[in-house]
């Protein structure tokens, strides 16, 4: 049990940690460990949190590399993004049922929760890799890529391990932020339709990726989703409301027919791609007018289909 003086509390949020670490306790009355709460106290071993406590923040316990086991309370609803960020001794967690919200690279870096083909699954969102790469095949069952998650197969990366393929499960309905950024051995990808949202950066770099077949239910693709890669054809889906900054720029792309539903293209969105480049669009569409107003900045040509 931790001396009171080892807490910093605000209106009920245990805001720092600034005991000796160990296995600690903690009382009653506390609502919310705090963002940072416990970052990176690298002597913490064991934690048991009261059932008073509702939610844990941002980063609360990340860089806490000797944390092996953490008791949730049962009326948790929130595990904030990063919240157990590379406290790669935890080997095991259970969550409660209420809890309703885990944040991105939550529990990324947690090596002993991999399984053992080595991928890191908590409530159906996949938070880290730590296989061997070449044809990964991700479980069905699993909805989400979280962030960074393939970080791992990234060979800028040291120690990084290659990946030659990846299949992807019917289930995914979303890819995060960096998953495959410069995972060089993909040459093609096919996502499934149900995801509906490609997050920035997700695909950055990777220079040999030709073949991309995007899911028919695609709302949103992220800021440089696509940047860098050699693409020379791909088919937008009628779904698709945004493409991001540099979404596919630097491609081998010599036209995209844009969907008539396309509201937004953000800046760099098409640029650096080979030859002359078109955008074609039907007249009178929200596409023919978020194709013109994008156009005031990248000028590529607009071609108008009646």
């Amino acid at each position: 049990m931790c001396n009171l003086n080892d807490y910093v509390i605000e209106n009920g949020v245990l805001t720092k940690y600034q005991g000796a670490g160990g296995d600690i306790v903690i009382h009653e009355g506390i609502t919310k460990v705090g963002d940072y709460a416990f970052c990176n106290c690298v002597e913490l071993t064991s934690v048991i949190l009261p059932e008073s406590v509702l939610s844990i923040g941002n980063s609360a316990f990340s860089g806490c590399s000797k944390l092996v086991s953490i008791s949730f309370p049962s009326e948790l609803k929130i595990i904030g993004k990063d919240a157990f960020y590379d406290c790669e001794s935890l080997s095991s967690v259970v969550i409660p049922e209420k809890v309703t919200d885990i944040g991105n690279s939550a529990f990324f870096g947690c090596e002993l929760l991999a399984d053992d083909v080595g991928f890191v699954i908590i409530r159906n969102v996949l938070y880290d890799y730590f296989g061997g790469g070449g044809d990964i095949v991700v479980p069905e069952g699993v909805k989400v890529l979280s962030d960074y998650c393939f970080q791992r197969c990234n060979i800028i990366q040291m120690n990084s391990v290659p990946m030659n393929t990846i299949l992807l499960p019917k289930s995914l309905t979303k890819i995060g932020n960096t998953v495959f950024e410069h995972c060089e051995g993909l040459t093609e990808v096919k996502i499934p339709d149900r995801v509906t949202e490609i997050g920035d950066f997700a695909f950055e770099r990777n220079r040999w990726l030709t073949k991309v077949k995007l899911p028919k239910n695609l709302v949103s693709l992220g800021k440089y989703a696509f940047a860098g890669c050699s693409i020379k054809r791909i088919t937008l889906p009628k779904s698709l409301k945004t493409i991001g900054e540099g979404a596919l720029m630097n491609n081998n792309l010599e036209k995209i027919i844009l969907p008539d539903e396309v509201e937004r293209i953000d800046k760099k969105a098409f640029d650096g791609n080979w030859g002359v480049f078109s955008l074609r669009v039907k007249r009178d569409t929200p596409a023919e007018k978020a194709a013109k107003k994008y156009a005031k900045n990248g000028k590529p040509k607009i071609v108008v289909i009646e």
